[in-house]
């Protein structure tokens, strides 16, 4: 879809945007007010040292004023942004360090703030003007530049231009060694070939490379780009996505190319998009902000609040090194294996805070930007990113933690060919010893006594080497101390394992040596050092993202999760609400279990992944492109961690909504809702392929999904039985799990950051779809947030509003409202003071309960009862009597009934008959104050039919009650079938029960009668089509009951289906009227029966359709699954 644009100024686009952001009135900062110290202001054009409002400072200038006031606060320190764009021709730096100090002090912040009412922008944008038309035929229009022009993105009235790009998934091209083979030999002609970029993804993998020369049909790719691609096994380049960044290309409105030989921009402006007067902005800065300390020292007590950042760009992908990553935005960087000097690259971020502590980012706004968007990393500890809007973002909204550490704090890595390391005897390196290892080579001996040592400064360090049947035992020194014997020996080969690690010396200079003397090998790989006297300074800890919307990241590469956390202790990930996200919406560990304690890779100690929490996120709408993700995806071990209380939903391509992959260990995985991913989507994957890397030690309870689809080895994990799977076919959710969904999200005190462009109030405080099954007359909602306005419930498409049994209304603050008495669906509007009505919700509530009032002439009573009326009884009235043995009774048609009355200070007890059994004895309505509309009795398991219900006045009462008075304020029951339950059909005939044939998944399995064995391929849940019909859906396939081939002939088989809505996907119960709950099920399409074939009473007889001639055979039972 292409997005209409705007067309104000560049300043005027931005705070339009803003306002929709939720920021056109900024409130101080959500904590505590601190005494203020000293207010400082900053204006685009200011500068001087007055930093005053009315003489206000540069951004620079006002934090260079902070420095000369901060060394011992009194109070907070604010640098009050004044209204603009700040836009930066370099990155605005914040320092800790021994001669910088950007922090704040005595426990008091620096505070970066939008003025009251003003929209600060920093940005790294460059205003693009001077535009001529170019190429008249194709509407092509162009800016000179200039050659230093660089940049990988394109903003026009603040809209992301795209890159020029040819058609998806072109056919033709084949993966050869070194490159591809086209289809024709075209692209040999183009201009600046070094410049094409080919696009690929590959499972859960983005790929991007630039073409180094083209030949014919030979496209020959740039390397480490392509080198690092062919590593990756089956899940690299094979044929493009699409290929970029090409003049030729230039061939769809709103695409541009940056052609930085002759320097111009060209662009294909949108219909009616007058380039003339567009706001044209190219980023050209790659960091916005770095806030960086060390771990000694680190920057701390900083603060932005309110502040936008936009318009920066990541060029390190249009180099040779292209976009190659193992997962999730970690990048090969540099020639991986063969002695080159690869390692891992993460993917860096706009706005980087380093060796941080105690910053708080709040209600700022991240947009336009072409890496990641934010990231802490390198011992940031016990920082709060909360309230602020990710959008727009090439790769992901937040990265926490770092890749490129195993997770054990090693600070640095020192290769076998280091000089600091010095070896005596005789060794040799090998140069392509294995691609594993950390540079691809080793230095190796088989001599007896030969021995290598390295000195260095740190407080441990960690030996690294290939390990296999030839490799023998060697003796380590510490200092000169003997320490132990290893023993390098392992039966397969294992490459960068950890032979030997020592922590916790005197910070200093050490020295370690190791001795080879025994086996047939010894060889070194590398070393890793602890250069800190506290390796746990490095640990990212304790840091808190909360409350922020993030939507459309992921938008240039693709594999990026909406949030990154990797190695990290105390992680916090609490009502986020995360949409629109290509890969994972959370991506939560790392390491595929290589650096936990105890596994091949030699590590005795647990990383330092522990303690993190993913909770009340609304995550919906993420894996819209790649594959092998989820909602939240794990790797590896982390103790006491859990996964709790989230929403997920509409998150059709994932593995898993719920997705535990390799190794992932001591996570608790409960009250989480999963919600119309679709029936053949796991909501639960846990990783069980391999069971060398079987995720195990995890526990799973409270859980519900609509799907039943999950994996895992329940052997090596907890999954308990009240995790409840298949609990709705149609979308709509008992009381508990639906709470879940109301909790989930940015809570109210933030939900005006939410773009209004993607805010209804109205789904808003109905995040969910609910029925009323329980006693409850009540749901719980979500505030409005505003006493003026009303809240309804009523049918679709009401306009005009009043209370009655099919409307009710909640005042604007109100967070729960009475569910309509009448039974039906309703939708939620918000009406406010001048009647202006809603949209109407999304989502229903449903109301399965029929209400029958006590003056209903199908009510009966013996002797007559009294009559009471108030406003606050169901329908204004009551009747009331105090003779024992007087009763009231009602008939009815269904699987359910409640019996309602009021309690009071003078109420006795009643019993409750069904069907002329005694169902509950001693029912006391004795309560110390009123309280109308009381459900008394209910019971929802009776068998389809006629039943009644008799309510008998004892004339007793217990000690505390003034009299011995009953009442019946109303009865309610449920017609069959009640559609939020599932039902055995068994039938007549033989006594078996319908079932899908194998308990397939697959569309077109054929309907069987089997034996009664309580599988979910036996239950069926009956959903009333606009038609009146039904449509019967299977609880573990999700699948509906339909006829083979649509057919209309008699003898058809019946099988499962998709649901397309085809008239042979619908049905009609036609009650038998034996009155034991005997139906026939007729098929509106073709009005024949649903039969046993040759009334077979065989386990697995076929099903089929058959005109109606009475017999047992054409009759079912539905008996309701508790």
């Amino acid at each position: 879809m292409i997005l209409r644009r705007w067309k104000p100024t560049f300043i005027a686009f931005l705070a339009i945007f803003l306002s929709f952001s939720g920021f056109a009135t900024l409130v101080a900062p959500n904590q505590a007010v601190a005494a203020v110290q000293t207010t400082l202001y900053a204006s685009p054009t200011g500068s001087g040292t007055v930093c005053s409002q009315a003489s206000p400072c540069s951004l620079e200038g006002a934090r260079d004023q902070a420095r000369t006031v901060n060394g011992n606060m009194t109070g907070d320190i604010i640098i009050r942004l004044l209204d603009g764009t700040y836009t930066l021709s370099s990155t605005f730096q914040l320092t800790e360090s021994a001669t910088v100090h950007d922090s704040g002090t005595n426990g008091y912040n620096i505070i970066y703030q939008a003025d009251p009412g003003s929209h600060p922008v920093i940005s790294g944008g460059q205003q693009i003007t001077g535009w001529t038309q170019y190429d008249s035929v194709k509407n092509i229009y162009r800016a000179n530049v200039g050659t230093s022009l660089n940049t990988r993105q394109l903003y026009v009235n603040g809209v992301r231009a795209t890159r020029a790009k040819g058609a998806l998934n072109p056919t033709g091209w084949s993966a050869v060694y070194n490159g591809f083979t086209a289809p024709d030999s075209t692209m040999a002609s183009w201009g600046n070939i070094s410049n094409i970029e080919v696009v690929g993804n590959a499972a859960w993998r983005n790929l991007r490379c630039d073409v180094s020369s083209i030949s014919g049909t030979s496209v020959i790719m740039q390397n480490p780009c392509w080198a690092n691609d062919q590593r990756l096994g089956n899940n690299k380049f094979a044929n493009p996505l699409w290929i970029e960044n090409a003049y030729e290309l230039l061939d769809s409105e709103g695409e541009w190319y940056l052609d930085r030989t002759a320097g111009y921009l060209y662009y294909k402006p949108l219909a009616n998009e007058n380039i003339s007067t567009a706001t044209v902005v190219a980023p050209v800065l790659e960091t916005l902000v770095n806030a960086a300390g060390t771990y000694a020292t680190p920057l701390h007590n900083v603060q932005f609040y309110g502040i936008t950042f936009a318009y920066a760009t990541w060029l390190r992908t249009s180099t040779g090194e292209g976009y190659i990553a193992g997962q999730s935005g970690a990048l090969y960087d540099g020639t991986v294996g063969g002695g080159g000097n690869g390692s891992i690259y993460n993917t860096p971020s706009n706005v980087i805070f380093s060796a941080v502590k105690n910053v708080r980012l709040e209600r700022n706004t991240f947009t336009h930007l072409g890496a990641a968007a934010l990231s802490f990393q390198y011992g940031s500890q016990n920082n709060t990113v909360i309230g602020n809007v990710f959008q727009d973002i090439s790769a992901s909204a937040i990265w926490m933690g770092s890749a490129v550490d195993e997770g054990h704090n090693v600070s640095a890595y020192y290769n076998n060919t280091d000089s600091a390391i010095t070896y005596s005897g005789s060794f040799s390196r090998s140069y392509n010893y294995n691609s594993d290892d950390y540079q691809g080579d080793v230095h190796q001996t088989q001599n007896n006594n030969d021995y290598f040592q390295f000195t260095f400064t740190g407080s441990g360090v960690t030996y690294y080497g290939p390990s296999d049947s030839t490799t023998g035992t060697q003796d380590v020194y510490i200092d000169g101390t003997f320490q132990q014997t290893i023993n390098g020996y392992y039966a397969s080969s294992r490459y960068n394992k950890v032979l030997y690690t020592i922590t916790g010396l005197s910070y200093g200079q050490h020295t370690i040596k190791v001795v080879k003397t025994g086996g047939t090998w010894m060889r070194l790989d590398a070393f890793g050092v602890y250069a800190e006297a506290d390796p746990t300074v490095k640990t990212v800890k304790n840091n808190t993202i909360q409350d922020n919307y993030i939507a459309q990241t992921g938008v240039e590469y693709m594999d990026a999760p909406g949030i990154n956390v990797i190695f990290t202790d105390g992680t916090n990930i609490s009502h986020n609400e995360i949409t629109n996200v290509p890969y994972d919406g959370i991506s939560l560990g790392w390491g595929w279990g290589y650096s936990d304690a105890g596994t091949i890779r030699g590590w005795t100690t647990p990383t330092v992944a522990q303690n993190n929490t993913v909770q009340y996120n609304y995550i919906h709408d993420v894996m819209k492109v790649l594959q092998d993700g989820g909602g939240v995806y794990t790797l590896s071990a982390q103790a006491n961690s859990s996964i709790n209380n989230n929403y997920f939903r509409e998150d059709t391509k994932v593995a898993g909504a719920i997705y535990l992959d390799e190794q992932t260990q001591f996570f608790n995985v409960n009250n989480n809702l999963v919600a119309n991913i679709g029936p053949s989507t796991h909501w639960l994957y846990v990783q069980n392929y391999n069971p060398n890397s079987a995720s195990r030690n995890n526990t799973f309870s409270s859980n519900y999904s609509s799907s039943t689809y999950r994996a895992g080895d329940w052997t090596k994990n907890t999954y308990n039985s009240n995790n409840q799977e298949g609990v709705t076919s149609n979308d709509v959710f008992p009381l508990q799990p639906y709470n879940i969904a109301l909790n989930s999200g940015i809570e109210d005190s933030y939900r005006d950051i939410i773009p209004q462009s993607n805010f209804s109030l109205p789904d808003y405080l109905l995040l969910a779809s609910v029925y009323v099954d329980t006693n409850a007359v009540t749901i719980p909602i979500r505030s409005a947030g505003d006493a003026t306005k009303t809240v309804w419930l009523a049918p679709s498409g009401t306009t005009t509003f009043a209370e009655g049994n099919t409307m009710t209304k909640a005042g604007g603050t109100a967070t729960s409202i009475s569910v309509p008495k009448a039974a039906g669906d309703y939708k939620l509007y918000v009406v406010d003071a001048l009647g202006n009505r809603s949209a109407e919700s999304r989502f229903l509530v449903r109301q399965q309960w029929n209400y029958i009032d006590d003056k209903n002439a199908s009510v009966t009573y013996s002797p007559a009862w009294s009559n009471y009326n108030s406003s606050s009884d169901y329908s204004g009235s009551e009747s009331f009597i105090k003779s024992a043995n007087s009763y009231a009774q009602y008939t009815f048609n269904g699987t359910g009934v409640r019996y309602l009355s009021m309690t009071q200070p003078n109420m006795g007890k009643v019993d409750v008959y069904i069907d002329g059994v005694l169902a509950q004895a001693d029912i006391d309505a004795y309560a110390p104050s009123t309280t109308k509309q009381v459900v008394l009795y209910q019971n929802s398991n009776l068998l389809n039919g006629s039943h009644t219900i008799k309510v008998v006045c004892k004339g007793t009462k217990n000690a505390s009650s003034s009299d011995t008075v009953c009442a019946l304020d109303a009865f309610a029951s449920i017609s069959a079938p009640d559609q939020t339950a599932y039902y055995k059909l068994v039938n007549k005939n033989s006594g078996k029960v319908m079932d899908v044939n194998g308990g397939s998944y697959n569309s077109g399995a054929t309907i069987i009668q089997w034996n009664d064995t309580s599988g979910l391929n036996q239950h069926w849940q009956f959903v009333k089509t606009a038609s009146g019909d039904y449509k019967i859906i299977n609880q573990k396939s999700g699948k509906v009951l339909d006829v083979s081939g649509g057919s209309t002939s008699t003898g058809a088989n019946l099988i499962q289906s998709d649901d397309t809505n085809a008239a042979s996907q619908h049905w009609q119960l036609i009650d038998v009227g034996t009155g034991n709950g005997y139906f026939k099920i007729k098929n509106t399409n073709s009005t024949y029966l649903a039969d046993v074939t040759g009334s077979s009473t065989t386990a697995g007889a076929q099903l089929i359709q058959s005109s109606d001639t009475g017999v047992n055979s054409q009759q079912w039972q539905l008996v309701k699954v508790n």
